[in-house]
């Protein structure tokens, strides 16, 4: 497992990135991305080997649960009506590989207070949660 941390110039953690080698054989990339969209959440699979996934009831709610684009804002005196802001989008691409396949997941941390002072949950526990769960498919 490789772990990519994308800051901005002051320091602040925009995108946390996971790469893993899985021995799960994957026929095609399948893009599991979920975003906002106009009036609530979306949760797509897509790509040449999605069909597989797509009856995988248990293993898309994780999927789906665990991919964390969410963000507490270190100010302090922020005012909002959610202390927890959605961004853009989260991500797992499964990817063929001459031994099984690739994942990448993609996910903004979950800063745990809306303070000065930053503690951050990186995802690794989801991330190795989605990890495992595709093993075990194969």
């Amino acid at each position: 497992l490789e772990v990519g941390i994308l800051t901005t110039d002051s320091g602040m953690i925009t995108e946390v990135v996971f790469r893993a080698v899985i021995k799960a054989p994957v026929a095609g990339e399948v893009l599991f991305k979920k975003s906002l969209g106009m009036f609530s959440e979306k949760f797509e699979v897509l790509g040449p080997g999605a069909d597989r996934f797509k009856d995988q009831k248990p293993l898309l709610k994780l999927i789906k649960g665990g991919l964390n684009r969410r963000y507490d804002p270190p100010m302090f005196g922020f005012v909002a009506s959610s202390k927890t802001l959605e961004l853009s989008e989260a991500s797992l691409t499964l990817k063929p590989g001459p031994a099984g396949g690739e994942a990448i997941i993609r996910s903004t941390p979950l800063a745990e207070k809306a303070f000065i002072g930053h503690n951050y949950s990186l995802g690794l526990k989801n991330a190795l949660d989605i990890l495992l769960a595709i093993e075990e498919l194969s």
